[in-house]
């Protein structure tokens, strides 16, 4: 049976000399992984460049039985990022947010919702002008709502600290040390007021800006099983240095 899907490409790994792994998260099945040929042929038509990370493709594969791996009949560009892989700052976040995906996605079930919200994202970040020194932080602190645990801010009365474990606002610090003091917990707040069309009006240093970035991949790996180093985040350093 074939099955035609949107997918957004997470990761191209290579398998072996003649096949790569092709991880995508699909609005019909959620995380796939397919095996594309790695060296061009008369009979293979799919081009590598369809699957630099988060590329949007529109993809036919057999779907029949229960496999780890599916072939990959045919796929097409759905909307091609020239702005974001012509950009160097645009693109190093699309490959930080990639490897980010990757890991919170491992075992994903489709999820309509998140595929919309990933799908939306990805074209703002293609199509904006405007600063996009907020957006990675702004889009992983919107992504904790489709992931299952996003910050509980109902209870905070102006005082106390944020239990990144519990997630949410205590009286006093917990027994632990994941929390987030007075100071850094309101930044909570401010990226609670945030979107992506009103995110270049919230103003923060550069060390602010990796301070926020860093307690929230701390975040992530403690409501993330085996969520490993972020090996493209020093790059992002260098980019926003």
């Amino acid at each position: 049976m074939q099955q035609k899907t949107k997918g957004i490409v997470l990761a191209n790994l290579a398998y072996n000399d003649k096949y790569s792994i092709i991880q995508v998260f699909t609005e019909e099945s959620g995380r796939i992984s397919y095996m594309l040929p790695r060296k061009s042929s008369k009979r293979q038509t799919l081009s590598k460049a369809l699957f630099m990370p988060l590329s949007l493709l529109e993809i036919q594969t057999s779907c029949s039985g229960k496999r780890e791996i599916y072939p990959l009949k045919e796929a097409r560009s759905l909307y091609p990022l020239h702005r974001i892989y012509t950009s160097p700052i645009k693109s190093s976040l699309l490959f930080f947010i990639a490897e980010i995906l990757t890991k919170a996605l491992r075992e994903a079930p489709a999820d309509i919702l998140l595929f919309r919200y990933l799908e939306k994202s990805i074209l703002f970040l293609e199509e904006t002008e405007q600063s996009i020194a907020n957006f990675h932080i702004l889009f992983l602190f919107r992504l904790t709502r489709f992931l299952g645990f996003p910050p509980n801010l109902s209870n905070h009365s102006g005082i106390g600290y944020f239990d990144m474990i519990e997630g949410c606002f205590v009286a006093t610090p917990p027994i632990h040390n994941h929390y987030l003091p007075h100071d850094e917990g309101k930044i909570l707040l401010l990226l609670e007021k945030m979107d992506f069309p009103n995110m270049a009006l919230f103003s923060f240093s550069k060390k602010e800006r990796f301070l926020i970035l860093e307690r929230i991949i701390e975040y992530f790996r403690l409501h993330i099983p085996n969520f490993t180093e972020i090996k493209s985040y020093s790059v992002l350093q260098e980019i926003f240095s």
